[in-house]
């Protein structure tokens, strides 16, 4: 997902990193690893 969410268009990124932030937050196996993927996703 975060390839994709580099390469796509503009557009379509608010969408995808707002799914992607409240799937993380729903299924996150703990907070170290929510947090880490949000500065993934916000550094992508």
């Amino acid at each position: 997902m975060l390839t994709f969410l580099a390469t796509c268009e503009q557009e379509f990124k608010a969408d995808c990193t707002s799914n992607m932030f409240l799937a993380m937050e729903r299924f996150a196996p703990s907070k170290r690893w929510h947090v880490d993927q949000m500065i993934k996703v916000l550094t992508t």
